[in-house]
């Protein structure tokens, strides 16, 4: 049959390149409708994300330092307000993440008091099984070390459970009963000032009426006398010192020649080749298998003086010999300086105190007091080196107080 319709042109390249483009143009039309709509939706508020981003940057940072005492009350603040903030701007996600980390900020700070706490009880009740095994001095300074233990507690934990703490506080000083208290402090007050460590008295003194269960007490009144006598103690001995400072203090070798040289009225060394000064250091190197004197004093009409020694032990030991007759005398009274009691290559600064038949031999580095009873009446200073041992002085001066 014959057909009669016009046959249909073909299309071009061009003609079906413009239909795909005219497709394509189409979906992305829609595709950015919809993604502007969403954006428009999202940022509808400039305000709100802006602040939900701002909240974000705090919680992160809340996050990152999570934990620590002294971080929780900081913390702690932050996130309320955080948590205010959000509510305002109806930022739900926000409000939730912020609450869970206040919760576990809070969860962190208690585990981390209850430690403490556990900690520190465990100190006292052991500190109250042990005293009953030690001398007063060691009970004074276990509570002294624990006392600085109580004087260290967080600020947030003493906030947060005073009364947890002030328990404790009662436990260590109460241990014993308000008038055993006492008791042993006066007499620690009296060791003090038996050395005329009258600052130091004081404040042991004082530190019974600092708690609060002791300051009610009967025995309060106890220690204020006690107060009242030390206070006049330390004002007599004022008076004293004063004369004392007076007295000029006598260097007994000097550092300053390149050579070693003796004051006036000093004999030399019964080794001149044991004795050397070195950057302004006297050196006592004795290389002998028997000790080594340097005579400082040859009167035999000093009594009472004070010695200032600054030494340093690089090896074996050395004795301060007192109140000696003559620089061969072998009647004098010792005060040791030894690696048992001084260390090692330290230097070490010690004041002696020659008074009467006693002396105190005072450490300038932690106030540490030995007393010595004296059998000689008078006379000068030796120093006696051991064999084989290497000494260091650096400053040796004396303050005659009283001479026959």
């Amino acid at each position: 049959m014959w057909n009669n319709s016009i046959p249909r042109r073909p299309y071009t390249f061009f003609e079906r390149r413009r239909g795909s483009l005219s497709r394509f143009v189409f979906l992305l039309m829609v595709l950015m409708s919809l993604g502007t709509a969403g954006c428009k939706e999202e940022s509808a508020d400039p305000a709100v994300a802006k602040a939900k981003k701002d909240l974000k940057k705090k919680l992160a940072r809340v996050e990152k330092n999570l934990g620590g005492a002294s971080r929780y009350r900081n913390h702690r603040v932050t996130l309320k307000a955080v948590i205010h903030e959000a509510e305002l701007y109806e930022l739900d996600d926000i409000r939730a993440e912020a609450e869970g980390l206040l919760s576990k900020a809070e969860n962190n700070f208690k585990a981390e008091l209850e430690k403490f706490l556990a900690k520190l009880k465990g100190d006292v009740e052991a500190f109250k099984k042990q005293s009953g095994d030690k001398s007063p001095e060691e009970i004074d300074k276990a509570r002294e070390s624990l006392e600085s233990a109580f004087k260290g507690i967080p600020k947030a934990f003493s906030v947060a459970s005073p009364e947890a703490f002030e328990k404790l506080r009662r436990e260590l000083h109460g241990g014993n009963s308000a008038g055993d208290r006492a008791d042993e402090i006066v007499k620690k007050a009296a060791r003090m000032s038996r050395y005329h460590f009258y600052e130091n008295a004081l404040g042991v003194l004082e530190s019974f009426l600092a708690v609060e269960a002791f300051k009610n007490s009967p025995f309060a009144k106890k220690i204020e006398a006690e107060i009242s006598k030390t206070k006049k103690a330390a004002e007599e001995w004022e008076v004293k010192r004063a004369k004392e400072d007076k007295i000029p203090w006598f260097k007994l070798f000097v550092r300053e020649k390149a050579s070693l040289r003796l004051e006036r009225n000093f004999e030399k060394p019964d080794s001149d080749d044991a004795f050397s000064l070195r950057n302004k250091i006297l050196v006592s190197d004795n290389r002998e298998d028997s000790p080594v004197r340097l005579v400082l004093g040859r009167s035999d009409n000093w009594q009472d003086y004070i010695v200032e020694i600054d030494f340093q032990l690089v090896k074996g030991n050395f004795t301060m010999g007192l109140r000696a007759k003559n620089w061969r005398a072998e009647k004098y009274d010792k005060v040791p300086f030894n690696i048992s009691k001084y260390k090692r290559r330290s230097w070490s600064k010690v004041r002696i105190h020659v008074e009467g038949s006693k002396a105190n031999v005072v450490s300038l580095d932690n106030f540490e007091v030995e007393e010595i009873t004296l059998e000689e009446s008078d006379g000068g200073l030796i120093l006696i080196f051991d064999a084989n041992s290497v000494i260091e002085i650096r400053s040796l001066r004396l303050k005659l107080l009283k001479k026959t």
